[in-house]
């Protein structure tokens, strides 16, 4: 099931600027562009960030692929292909088919990572959410942080019952 749920994930994640796919949120949910913690700002995804991120991604694209079970980002995956997919992900955040969001720190001059919500691949959930971080990051209490932040604004802001947080141990 979990390798249904990541090809599932996988494949909306990337493809859902080619195919008009459902919205995820009702139109009348105003979805956050911004969300301001402690410790980092989640801001929606933006091509501009393209370097920051860039960075950021290739030092955790290990993490990735383990939690993902995937291939993405490969090791010659280019800054060009990040902005592709940057663009991607705003179509989709626009058309609210799927959110991304960069966690910034507050001052937002460096990416720390990502996260994503999108459709779910069993009815048992509403929406899937993984987050990453760059790999300075990865075995520190900010990831942890990070994770439980992000719960909460979920539970508490986002007009989902179930939400999937399975590929985020």
């Amino acid at each position: 099931m979990k390798k249904l749920l990541l090809l599932v994930f996988t494949i909306y994640t990337f493809c859902c600027s080619f195919v008009q796919a459902e919205a995820l949120v009702s139109n009348v949910f105003v979805v956050p562009v911004e969300k301001r913690f402690e410790n980092f700002t989640l801001v929606k995804v933006n091509p501009k960030y393209t370097v920051l991120d860039y960075k950021a991604l290739m030092s955790a694209r290990e993490f990735i692929q383990n939690s993902l079970g995937t291939t993405w980002p490969a090791d010659n995956f280019t800054l060009d292909e990040n902005t592709q997919t940057l663009e991607n992900d705003l179509i989709a955040f626009d058309n609210k088919e799927s959110f991304t969001f960069h966690v910034m720190n507050n001052n937002k001059t460096k990416v720390i990572g990502c996260i994503y919500i999108s459709g779910a691949a069993s009815d048992k959930f509403d929406a899937t959410v993984f987050s990453w971080v760059a790999k300075e990051h990865i075995a520190t209490p900010l990831f942890t942080e990070l994770k439980t932040s992000v719960k909460a604004w979920i539970k508490n802001e986002w007009p989902f019952a179930r939400v999937d947080y399975s590929f985020n141990k």
